[in-house]
């Protein structure tokens, strides 16, 4: 079970659920925390690159780019952004982990570099 809260304040006091183990020991799980949504605003969540030049073989390819940009709207709190997207031949992200101070921003290369002619998604 993964939590990943959406509101910006989540709080799971007076949660529990059950857990039946062999068919038949049952276990009361209580839960208790409270969790916050992070304050990163991304400029963009999808983009399409549309369409784009594919060169023959062994010429260069050509590559598009589209800049994520970042921001931590936390008034305090420095964030840590870590992007886990593995790179590919086709599709790459610049974001290497850092901590985010309070009010600063970055700016995230994403590069598409087609060599096929085909529809992609991620």
């Amino acid at each position: 079970w993964v939590f990943r809260p959406v509101n910006s304040v989540v709080n799971l006091d007076g949660c529990e659920f059950t857990c039946t183990v062999a068919g038949k020991y049952d276990y009361v799980v209580k839960l208790r925390g409270q969790g916050l949504k992070p304050a990163l605003h991304f400029s963009f969540h999808k983009w399409n690159f549309g369409p784009c030049f594919v060169t023959p073989p062994g010429a260069p390819p050509v590559e598009e780019t589209a800049i994520l940009n970042v921001v931590n709207h936390d008034p305090a709190a420095t964030l840590s952004l870590d992007c886990t997207f593995e790179n590919t031949r086709t599709l790459s992200v610049e974001c290497p982990p850092r901590v985010m101070e309070p009010g600063h921003s970055v700016d995230i290369p994403i590069r598409f570099t087609p060599r096929d002619i085909a529809n992609f998604e991620c």
